[in-house]
């Protein structure tokens, strides 16, 4: 016997002695009330697994207590059980369908109350466990990286998400549930033949490489994972997804990997999500699928997406290391191919400065030019300086900055779009500069007649248009200028008021908010933020060598001693660039 809350509603208090006793005897907790607004009260207090409502009661209004009780949220889902003096039956079917759970006839039997009160408390129970498990399945559903479907045994489409139809290419849902999965889902049948056969000789497949058809005909490379799944009568009700995970954080193996078979992947799932579907008996598959870009890099997470594109967390199907994640920039249609190879031909000149983001492979992934780049950990810029940087640590961080800076200017190449969002600080200390998607050789001509930057950080003639190599001397200025006082030496909330301070007025000097900077530290930052190109540095390089001359040692002990030494073999990192 389990011991439950259940609230008594009566407005006779004998009645309501006679029952509160009888199931208090029964070993519950029992509450009672005997109007409407202590009802309403009590019952969104102390949430009880049932109530009794004497709904019959004449001086109680009982089934305005019942209404108001079905049409709050807090209370609705609490199971009902009606207490009736004599059977009507109108009125006991009007109630029923109104959200009551069952009643009962008093004067009654003891046994008989504590019965159907132990009844009410079940089916509510399980009800409240169906509607979880049908809001975990949708939530699997409505996820944005993998696609899922559900088949019947005879290849029939029972559901499927949105993820799925938009990777196959349907305008809708329906559409895509109407086809012939044989015939227009696979793009050769002897894949289907295969993954089945794989999954009835080995009763579960980890991550096959198969081929599905887009609507338009055009063939995509797909990992399916699936393992067979029985109920207790040894029936098969489903082949599980096994990268299938409830949570809301989806994880991936490497090929071959054995798998943790806890809470993430659990069987259970889909023994306690299969009854409740309204196809349920009709179930055979329950699959997970992810595109694979390339035919080699399988989407995980997605980091961000912008106006010329997307990132993804993609994990390389083919590297030996388990978990070897690299990042995936897709532009958003084809005719941003151009700007991405330009982007991809920037990363191949960057490629072995340690500062830099390595390029490990470009693909070609729907007629769209994909990058695939190393994967950073660590903190950007923005975060540490809102935590606070300390003095030793801005100094590592402004001479790796001016250093890889200074290497893209020794090959003419302007970032255009220096800020700390884009400056990643790893654990050891070590920093990449991310993101030369806005970069631009200059190496053919002095200016580039395009306005791109983020505004706080953007060099006065890069307002009007017109960014030049020593755009990026300007915002390494604010870096340092923010590194070493906290604050940017140009800010305004509202946009108009700050592009007419950075052309018309110059900076408060740092040491008016931080009087222990070195004087030398000063000037150069006041020389990074002139206005005039020709009193400014005329890039990164005259920066560094000026930097370094005040201080050979400037910031160099700790990036020395945390420079990210890792490397991977040209088969683990790319193919072809």
């Amino acid at each position: 016997q389990l011991k439950r809350k259940i609230l008594v509603i009566e407005k006779d208090q004998e009645k309501l002695d006679e029952i509160s006793g009888i199931l208090a005897d029964a070993g519950h907790v029992v509450f009672w009330a005997q109007d409407d607004q202590e009802a309403i009260e009590i019952a969104e207090k102390t949430r009880p697994d049932v109530i009794v409502l004497f709904i019959q009661s004449p001086e109680l209004h009982g089934f305005d207590i019942f209404q108001r009780l079905k049409n709050r949220g807090t209370t609705r889902d609490i199971g009902i059980l009606l207490v009736i003096e004599k059977f009507v039956e109108d009125f006991v079917a009007r109630a029923i369908n109104l959200g009551a759970s069952d009643y009962v006839i008093w004067p009654g039997s003891k046994d008989e109350l504590i019965m159907r009160v132990n009844v009410v408390a079940r089916t509510a129970e399980e009800k409240l466990k169906e509607q979880q498990a049908l809001s975990r399945y949708r939530e699997i559903f409505d996820g944005e990286t993998h696609g899922f479907f559900l088949t019947t045994p005879e290849g029939k489409f029972l559901d499927c998400n949105e993820t799925l139809v938009r990777m196959l290419g349907y305008d809708s849902k329906e559409e895509l549930l109407e086809i012939d999965i044989e015939k227009d889902l696979y793009w050769d049948a002897s894949d289907r033949k295969r993954f089945r056969e794989a999954m009835e000789k080995a009763g579960r497949v980890e991550e096959m490489c198969v081929h599905f058809k887009r609507k338009d005909g055009e063939k995509i490379s797909i990992l399916v994972s699936g393992e067979v799944v029985h109920d207790e009568k040894g029936r098969i009700i489903g082949y599980q997804g096994e990268n299938v995970q409830v949570t809301e954080d989806s994880r991936t193996c490497a090929t071959g990997d054995k798998r943790a078979t806890g809470e993430g992947y659990v069987r259970s799932f889909l023994k306690q999500i299969i009854p409740a579907l309204p196809f349920g008996g009709q179930l055979m598959s329950f699959m997970k699928i992810t595109e694979l870009i390339g035919e080699r890099y399988e989407k995980v997470k997605r980091l961000g997406i912008g106006s010329f594109g997307e990132v993804w967390k993609v994990r390389d199907i083919e590297s030996s290391q388990k978990d070897f994640f690299l990042v995936a920039k897709i532009p958003l249609e084809k005719k941003l191919n151009p700007q991405f190879k330009k982007e991809a031909k920037i990363l191949e000149k960057l490629l072995g400065h340690p500062n830099a983001v390595r390029l490990e492979d470009v693909v070609y992934h729907r007629d769209l030019f994909v990058l695939i780049q190393e994967y950073v950990e660590g903190d950007t810029l923005e975060k540490k300086t809102v935590l606070g940087v300390e003095p030793r640590d801005a100094e590592s961080i402004i001479r790796q900055l001016v250093d890889i800076v200074a290497y893209a200017h020794s090959f003419q190449i302007a970032h255009r779009d220096l800020k700390p969002e884009n400056i990643v600080v790893q654990s050891r200390g070590n920093v990449k500069l991310l993101d030369f998607g806005s970069a631009k050789d200059l190496s053919q001509k002095t200016y580039s007649s395009t306005i791109i930057g983020s505004r706080p950080y953007m060099a006065p003639e890069q307002i009007m248009g017109k960014s030049t190599i020593a755009s990026d001397v300007w915002a390494i200025g604010v870096i340092m200028y923010l590194l070493y006082t906290s604050y940017l030496p140009f800010y305004h909330e509202v946009q108009e008021d700050l592009v007419d301070m950075i052309l018309k007025y110059d900076p408060i000097p740092p040491s008016e908010f931080n009087p222990d900077i070195d004087t030398n530290i000063e000037e150069i930052i006041l020389k990074c933020l002139k206005k005039d190109l020709g009193e400014r540095y005329r890039d990164a390089i005259e920066l560094k060598e000026d930097l370094l001359r005040i201080n050979p040692d400037y910031g160099k002990k700790k990036a020395m001693n945390n420079l990210n030494t890792t490397d991977h073999s040209e088969q683990q990192r790319r193919r072809s660039l």
